[in-house]
């Protein structure tokens, strides 16, 4: 499962011109905006580190919950993620919440009606398994 989680990442954000057309059809108020090519190259240096700490997914309403490391290296990871991928995908909300006591980081990335189904239709992967 969190394999499958983890290619349905790498498909939503490592945005190709394939998927924003695939997005487009879903609904055009779900494109992606292609970065520049340094700013692609640095976002897919991001995600592969990103995908690597999950520890844990849930599946939300309008999204998934991801649990990572509550460690500061993880909270700056993090923050440079959610900026880069403002930039590119402004329908995606992102949400972060930081345990006690340097407990786990949760990273919820849900949107408006139509973005988890977006996900879906990107294979993002079957929720199966996940915590619900």
């Amino acid at each position: 499962m969190k394999h499958s989680i983890l290619a349905a990442i790498a498909v939503i954000l490592a945005s190709t011109a394939t998927s924003v057309a695939q997005v487009e059809e879903i609904t055009p108020a779900l494109a992606c905006k292609l970065p520049t090519a340094e700013l692609a190259e640095r976002k897919k240096e991001i995600l592969q580190e990103i995908v690597g700490g999950i520890q844990s997914v849930r599946e939300l309403d309008d999204g998934y919950e991801f649990t990572f490391p509550g460690t500061d290296e993880w909270m700056h990871r993090l923050f440079e993620f959610v900026d880069i991928e403002r930039g590119c995908c402004s329908f995606f909300e992102f949400n972060l919440s930081f345990d006690q006591a340097q407990g786990p980081i949760r990273m919820s990335i849900h949107g408006e009606q139509g973005v988890k189904k977006l996900i879906e239709t990107l294979n993002f992967g079957s929720a199966s398994g996940s915590e619900k």
